[in-house]
């Protein structure tokens, strides 16, 4: 007996000996991160500008995603980079709640905030929060329940910490009164705070990231020992990631057309590769019936509603344009509002704007696709310098596709882009005559701008004193609009006239 039991004893040791002398990643290991952002609800297979075949598609997407987690045994994470919920009219008709049933379904491992995740609202938000079955991360976000500021999964033995990054500037790029009460803090201070905690806690960390790819290569050269930054916010398509001080930053395009792929190779605790890559899904080959079955689901209940015919256009409408330049579509927007509300000028923000129309019929689904935003007019009264320094900062971003360029109606703007960043106006005319220093004007806006959105601040404080009344819903009286008409046809006026330098 005494015999047995030694021999029991031995053995147990010996086995538990081998046990904690392995060590969990000193042999090789490939870790794979699969990431999307910029989703904005697009659901269905769609044909963007510029290309002539159907791409992306949500069953497709689930499809690939299953087959690439296979193909690394499962060591994988399902990442997103934010403005998930919000954007096309399949998820702004339920606000958002049918994109996390989708995120549920395709079993994602985190998510970071994007700024348009806010637009319908910090409840709204907070339920969505509720509903997913992942962590949703923030961590330089105050006043948001449920959010946290980071995450460690453990993945084939390897502890990976992914910590949440939003843009700062959010309370520009949604609504104020979507972000009453939250606050947003510095990105790279905030990283900073959290990178000591995090590498006690993990072997390698990841940044995922909603600032845009620009401030993604400042923020690698600011966050030493970081492995990766997943980003989105700028739709960028980054088929060579770079790499900065050691970081490789990545992004995976935009709308579910593309599923980003990082490979992380291991040995001895120690990373000894990284490869960054981009893979187009397309409506073709395996597909996930459960996820197209959620996708039918909410499509047919958006049909019933959107699918009304409530006129044509004889000519494609640009939609693709409106943060460069004057555009028949903007045009057609700015003036529905000045006629709506008897005004003066109106002006529209370009980012406002999301899609175009192709000639041919128009529905409700296609206005609510073009204008996603729910927004209402404001009628301001607005002196002759106050509109110079609105159209000044329209065109201050202009080169850079800012979201806050102005398609106008009653007005004229002859501009310089040449020239420095407030004084780019040269000359203003207003319904045919010039801009008179003496008097203010009646100005029709969206309550987003009137409310100091896309950086239109002095906005705000114009409005507590200055507001003639708050009008319809701009998509409704978009609506209106064509169907007075029936058919309508915009062209370009030059109401922005470029100088050459």
């Amino acid at each position: 007996m005494f015999r047995k039991r030694s021999f029991f004893c031995l053995s147990l040791v010996i086995i538990l000996v081998l046990l904690f002398q392995a060590d969990p990643i000193s042999a090789q290991t490939r870790l794979r991160i699969l990431h999307v952002n910029d989703f904005h609800g697009y659901a269905e297979p769609h044909t963007p500008a510029g290309i002539k075949e159907k791409i992306g598609g949500a069953a497709y997407l689930a499809a690939r995603i299953d087959a690439l987690r296979k193909e690394n045994n499962g060591n994988a994470l399902l990442l997103s980079a934010g403005d998930m919920i919000q954007g096309h009219p399949w998820a702004n008709f339920n606000e958002g709640r049918a994109v996390i049933e989708l995120m549920n379904a395709m079993k994602f491992d985190a998510m970071v905030l994007g700024n348009h995740e806010f637009d319908f609202g910090g409840k709204v938000l907070e339920q969505r929060i509720r509903e997913a079955k992942f962590p949703v991360l923030a961590a330089n976000v105050d006043g948001v329940a449920g959010l946290k500021p980071y995450v460690i999964r453990e993945v084939g033995g390897l502890r990976v910490g992914l910590l949440g990054i939003i843009s700062e500037q959010t309370p520009e790029l949604t609504h104020p009164k979507n972000v009453e009460g939250i606050m947003f803090l510095p990105s790279d201070l905030t990283v900073r705070k959290y990178l000591p905690e995090l590498r006690k806690k993990a072997d390698i960390i990841i940044l995922i990231t909603h600032i845009g790819y620009g401030e993604d290569r400042l923020l690698a050269g600011k966050s030493k020992g970081v492995t990766a930054i997943i980003g989105g916010h700028s739709h960028t398509k980054v088929t060579g990631p770079q790499v900065i001080d050691g970081t490789i930053i990545l992004h995976a395009w935009e709308h579910g057309k593309s599923v980003g792929i990082l490979d992380i190779e291991i040995d001895n605790g120690k990373i000894i590769s990284l490869r960054g890559t981009l893979e187009d899904i397309k409506p073709t080959g395996p597909y996930r019936a459960d996820v197209a079955s959620i996708v039918s689901v909410y499509e047919d209940r958006l049909d019933k509603a959107m699918n009304m015919v409530i006129g044509k256009t004889g000519v494609d409408l640009d939609g693709r344009h409106v943060r460069w330049r004057e555009t028949n579509l903007g045009n057609f927007i700015a003036d529905a509002m000045r006629k709506n509300a008897n005004a003066e000028v109106a002006f529209i923000n370009g980012g406002s704007i999301r899609a175009g129309i192709a000639a041919g019929t128009i529905t409700i689904r296609d206005i609510y696709t073009v204008l996603p935003f729910t927004g209402y007019s404001v009628v301001m009264e607005l002196r002759s310098d106050e509109i110079r320094t609105a159209l000044e900062h329209s065109l201050a971003g202009g080169e850079e596709g800012s979201g806050g360029f102005l398609q106008v109606s009653g007005m004229k703007i002859d501009y310089n882009p040449g020239a420095a960043v407030g004084s780019r106006v040269k000359g203003i005319t207003v319904n045919g005559a010039p801009l008179d220093r003496a008097r203010k004007y009646t100005v029709v806006t969206s309550d987003f701008l009137a409310a100091g959105g896309d950086g239109y601040s002095f906005l705000k404080a114009i409005r507590q004193n200055r507001v003639h009344g708050q009008g319809k819903d701009i998509r409704d009286l978009v609506m209106d609009n064509i169907k007075a008409q029936r058919e309508i046809c915009p062209q370009i006026e030059g109401r922005m006239n470029q100088q050459t330098p």
